[in-house]
């Protein structure tokens, strides 16, 4: 079933004129199912518009497809406007608020109301002290993590707000990556994009950074949730638009990722990108890497958008089972990505003993 499904993803976001035929009832069945844990749906949505109607799903079941897609749009409005909402809160406290991922990566989207939406990732930057005291003068007991703390502000969409956009578990590395950030914060929160309908404007990363900090975001979902073909299926649409704009900046770019040793791992996602989405040679900014690349995809079809297949991070008891899986399933990437994992065991306890340093436990 997943070569069919891959093959009408491709249907679906036009790189394939190819419209799947002689699918039975179970098998639109199994393809709905694959969509819903790859967070895709609403773009497979657009793939069955585009079928002959003799070709479509089973009545009750597109139906059913239709009223999930309607509720993805739904909330890609609620989310437009609490994304503003939350811009405008900030600004007000004294921030520069910049919306990671999610609503701005959906503008690179042909139809951005079809990407499903998850919570709101905000990075204001300003330090950890000056936000954690933000935020617990609005929700005292609010914890934190290394990079982020939750902010509950909305009762309807989850807010997470963050003090840098990620981290790269080795020292040195992610010494690099900070400085490489910083450097560019300051175009990033001048950079103001309008939603659509009219919801309003907010400031997302530039197409440049995204194309680091996406990868980023993909490399660390390999190593803790799973990656799902959603986060894959973001990642072409931006190095769409990027070869679109002519690829301002590619030296530098791949001088970057070089740097925080993400050379190879851009490789093995180009892969993704040729294989799974039917990216053109001539799109990828980095040649694909066949041998990880294939690695990558049996990750990915094998996980579910956040894991959701995989079960990794799932049952937060935090017991001795739960960090027991964590880490066979860490180690599972030691031969082929070892300095991220070795110093990933390393960056954990690191991670724990910050956290309880500066109260936020």
């Amino acid at each position: 079933m997943d070569d069919r499904f891959i093959d009408f993803v491709r249907y679906s976001i036009g790189t394939s004129e190819e419209a799947p035929a002689g699918m039975t009832p179970g098998e639109w069945e199994l393809l709905y199912s694959k969509a819903r844990s790859h967070a895709v749906l609403g773009v497979c949505a657009s793939g069955i518009e585009r079928l002959p109607e003799e070709r479509r799903p089973p009545r009750p079941l597109a139906l059913r497809w239709a009223a999930d897609t309607m509720k993805i749009e739904e909330r890609n409005r609620l989310s437009n406007r609490r994304c503003v909402e939350l811009a405008e809160m900030l600004r007000a406290a004294g921030f520069k608020p910049c919306i990671l991922k999610g609503q701005g990566a959906a503008l690179y989207y042909p139809d951005p109301l079809r990407r499903q939406s998850g919570d709101i990732d905000v990075w204001v930057g300003g330090g950890h002290r000056s936000v954690m005291k933000y935020v617990r003068s609005l929700f005292p007991k609010e914890g934190a993590y290394y990079h982020h703390a939750d902010f509950p502000v909305f009762a309807d969409v989850p807010v997470e707000i963050h003090f840098i956009p990620s981290w790269l578990s080795s020292p040195m590395a992610n010494t690099r990556f900070r400085k490489w950030f910083t450097q560019r914060e300051a175009a990033v929160q001048a950079n103001l994009v309008e939603l659509p309908e009219g919801a309003g404007s907010i400031a997302v990363p530039t197409v440049e950074f995204n194309l680091v900090y996406m990868l980023l975001h993909i490399y660390r979902h390999l190593f803790s949730e799973g990656i799902g073909l959603r986060q894959c299926l973001d990642y072409y649409y931006l190095l769409k638009t990027y070869d679109a704009n002519g690829k301002p900046g590619l030296d530098s770019v791949i001088s970057c990722l070089h740097r925080l040793g993400l050379y190879d791992f851009a490789g093995a996602v180009m892969h993704v990108m040729s294989e799974v989405f039917g990216a053109p040679r001539q799109m990828l900014p980095v040649p694909p890497r066949a041998g990880d690349g294939r690695f990558v995809v049996r990750q990915i079809l094998r996980s579910g958008n956040f894991g959701c297949e995989n079960n990794i991070d799932r049952g937060h008891g935090k017991n001795l089972l739960f960090y027991t899986r964590k880490l066979k399933y860490k180690l599972h990437y030691a031969s082929r990505y070892p300095a991220e994992t070795l110093w990933g065991l390393a960056f954990s306890l690191w991670q724990k003993l910050w956290i309880r340093c500066n109260g936020y436990a």
